[in-house]
């Protein structure tokens, strides 16, 4: 049964060891999107062994195919977002980078196959910093009136499930059914890097945060 995790560990290795030299801002865009697709196709493998897994009931099999498919995960978003910097469309960067982030913290919670993998998380975390301007983060205060577990769609709270953690190949979450909103915030460590300020006003004048460029007024399109 382990067989062909360990068969899929290997080619996983040389996978990563040949697109590993891709992952900056020097290297070839074109390069940068073949690996994009082999490491598409490869996740693509490793979901279908993951549901092999599941559908035996060993679980830590199945886990540790989800943190394969997450690391993977992590490395195509990282490499999209090199190629949308190259085509100027930072918006797509900064999102690409951002679930590069969550993907990579996924494999570590998912498997301790991927523990190593927080020196990844502490780069990605790193190159925000250094490619990116500072960002404003918007959070959202609600009061859920209803949520259901991802993993059995009881109640949440009625059942055993604790969001966040993975169960059989699968990380569980609070889905929110109905919620009421309570206030919006600026804060700087937000639960969610997407929910971002996009542009500001100052003297008349609007700017994209990331990209500095002046927003032309709807009457100044027409």
């Amino acid at each position: 049964m382990i067989e062909r995790v360990e068969e899929f560990h290997k080619e996983f290795v040389a996978l990563i060891e040949n697109v590993e030299g891709l992952r900056f801002a020097t290297r070839a865009k074109e390069l940068q999107v073949e690996a994009i697709a082999q490491l598409q196709s490869f996740k693509a493998k490793a979901k279908e062994l993951k549901a092999e897994k599941v559908a035996e009931g060993i679980e830590d099999l199945a886990n540790r195919m989800l943190s394969y498919e997450q690391t993977l995960q992590a490395l195509i978003q990282e490499l999209r977002m090199w190629v949308a910097l190259k085509e100027d469309k930072s918006d797509e960067a900064w999102d690409a980078l951002i679930d590069a982030q969550t993907a990579a913290r996924i494999a570590v919670r998912a498997h301790n196959i991927s523990r190593h993998l927080w020196v990844f998380i502490k780069r990605l975390h790193a190159l925000e910093k250094l490619l990116f301007p500072p960002v404003a983060f918007m959070s959202v205060g609600v009061l859920i009136k209803h949520s259901t577990c991802s993993i059995c769609d009881s109640d949440y709270g009625d059942c055993d499930h604790l969001k966040g953690k993975v169960y059989m190949g699968e990380i569980c979450a609070q889905v929110v059914r109905d919620a009421k909103l309570l206030e919006v915030s600026i804060v700087p460590k937000p639960a969610d890097k997407h929910c971002r300020i996009l542009q500001f006003t100052d003297n008349g004048v609007t700017r994209d945060v990331l990209t500095w460029r002046v927003i032309p007024t709807q009457a100044e399109k027409d």
